[in-house]
């Protein structure tokens, strides 16, 4: 299983070495593939949100590569795999971000949530409510909450979806939707608290 605590750690590579790799040796195998397809992830992130005008692609691939390389324990099964931790990096740098823009009271700003299929949530800290829904989703199912990363933040299509989960497309398809249905909801319900 792949995994990255945003707390932070060493790195193992499975399935390639027995010994922890460190530094620069983590960085030129592991990033060198992927690094077009997070580019590419960093710049629709960028493009949900315009008030990150000063955050550059490069920029936000940087922050998530450093954390990850960071991370107390990072176990990286395939290239897939890397790409789905590297989105949860990139979120977590987001919501950062966001998060220090409302304790700086920069409001009157809008942030519209999208994916290919939808709008999640629209509005002044959705991405922080996405957050904290987030969370609650994971409490109830940790699959779902997966899913939403893989999805929005990884921008990973239903079957590369089903193939980190390791299921089928068809069953990923109804959890997507089920899970879009909940976020609404918990989504709209955290509007009405405010």
């Amino acid at each position: 299983m792949l995994s990255l605590d945003d707390r932070a750690g060493e790195v193992a590579v499975d399935g390639e070495r027995e010994e922890p790799m460190e530094g620069a040796e983590v960085e030129g195998w592991m990033f060198e593939d992927i690094h077009a397809e997070l580019a590419a992830l960093a710049s629709y992130l960028l493009r949900q949100d315009e008030r990150h005008v000063s955050l550059h692609t490069h920029d936000l691939v940087g922050e998530a590569i450093a954390r990850l390389l960071g991370a107390e324990r990072l176990v990286v099964d395939d290239p897939l795999h890397l790409k789905s931790l590297a989105a949860r990096a990139m979120r977590r740098v987001l919501i950062d971000r966001a998060r220090k823009r409302n304790a700086e009271k920069r409001s009157g700003q809008r942030l519209t949530l999208r994916t290919d299929d939808g709008v999640f949530a629209e509005g002044n800290a959705a991405l922080v409510r996405l957050d904290e829904a987030l969370i609650r989703l994971k409490v109830i199912d940790a699959d779902r909450a997966h899913l939403v990363e893989l999805r929005y933040f990884g921008g990973l299509s239903i079957s590369e979806a089903a193939e980190v989960l390791g299921t089928s497309p068809s069953t990923v398809e109804r959890s997507w939707r089920a899970t879009r249905a909940w976020l609404k909801s918990a989504l709209e319900e955290s509007l009405d608290d405010e």
